[in-house]
């Protein structure tokens, strides 16, 4: 098997690919360095900033809700959930970090 391809397979299946501009810059590169590349890649951690608050930590407790409250706090969940997963796709996507989004997925 060619570099090119070692390397394109290794992103496969420890990322979610490699773009062909990015394989192309990469064909040079021995697989032993673009595994450290891709631990290198990983290592900062970049928080979601998709939460502002804690639902459950509200001052009033849920089981004193009326109905129309708690249906208002599962639509403040769903949204939440919502917009976390938005977030964390759209950080997958957009990551050099493929290696910790890959295990991360992996492992929820």
């Amino acid at each position: 098997m060619d570099n090119s391809k070692q390397i394109k397979h290794l992103y496969a299946r420890a990322g979610f690919g490699i773009r062909f501009e990015d394989l192309h810059d990469q064909e040079s590169r021995s697989i032993k360095k673009t595994v450290k590349k891709l631990f290198k890649d990983s290592e900062p951690i970049v928080p979601l900033a998709a939460l502002n608050e804690n639902i459950d930590l509200r001052p009033k407790p849920y089981k004193d809700l009326t109905d129309d409250e708690k249906k208002a706090v599962q639509e403040d969940r769903n949204k939440q959930e919502k917009s976390l997963n938005d977030a964390w796709v759209k950080q997958m996507s957009e990551s050099d970090a493929q290696l910790r989004e890959k295990m991360t997925l992996f492992l929820a």
